[in-house]
Order: structure tokens, then sequence, then C-alpha cells
């Protein structure tokens, strides 16, 4: 097993509604790997730091799965310290971006309503089975 990682943030900010802000964001564009690359994201908070993983096994793979799979995670990693980065100088536009940052199946042009099985609210996560 192969596990990368990188920092995304160093130093939280300390403003707690963009701190929440910065949080809720990370957390919905890690649901499910869906946005960092098939990875997560982790914070240390004694250490301040903010840190996108993701995790190929090894075992089954081919010799150049690594080197594959490298510039999408380096790519995904650019993308969130950006994001990160806009957020804690204020200069995030929560309605444009958050549209940007959707699943695939809420993407322009996706009919808002709820697929059958959501409640009447359409979620996220309704769509997934509960076990």
């Amino acid at each position: 097993m192969q596990i990368l990682y990188a920092p995304i943030l160093d130093g939280l900010p300390k403003d707690k509604e963009t701190l929440c802000l910065l949080y809720e964001v990370l957390l919905e564009g890690s649901m499910l790997g869906g946005q960092m690359a098939g990875g997560g994201v982790g914070v240390a908070v004694k250490e301040e730091l903010i840190l996108m993983h993701a995790v190929i096994e090894m075992v089954a793979a081919d010799t150049s799965s690594l080197r594959r799979f490298a510039p999408v995670f380096v790519e995904a990693v650019e993308k969130w310290r950006d994001i990160a980065k806009r957020i804690c100088e204020g200069r995030y536009d929560e309605k444009k971006e958050r549209e940007a940052l959707r699943p695939y199946h809420q993407g322009p042009g996706a009919s808002n309503q709820p697929s059958p099985g959501q409640g009447p609210q359409g979620k996220p996560g309704d769509l997934f089975k509960r076990v």
C-alpha cells in the first residue's frame, strides 16, 4: 500500500465563521473522495495543519500505477490549496464556487428535483443506500 499526502493549509483561520466554512467546503469536497482524487482530508488542530491524502493499493497494481496517479493527485492538491487560501483570505465566492464543486449528478443542466428515494429536500447523501 502506498500512501500519498500533501499539506493543503498550514495555519488555521482564527475567525470561527471562516474556519467553519473551510471545514464545510473541505468535507463536502472529500465526500467519497469525489473531488480529492479518490482520497480525503484530515486536520491536525494542535499543529494547525490540513492534509490531503490518498491510498494506492500496490499489491495488485501494475508498475506504472503510481506514475499515472501522481499527476492527478498533485492537480487535486493544487486545486484545494487554492480554494483553502481563498477561503482564508475572504475571497471565496461561495455561490459561484460551490456550483463547481457539486457532484457530477448535480452538475449544470441537471434537474434540481429530488430523485426517487430522496427526501423532499433531496439532501446530499440521500442517493446512497444505507446499510
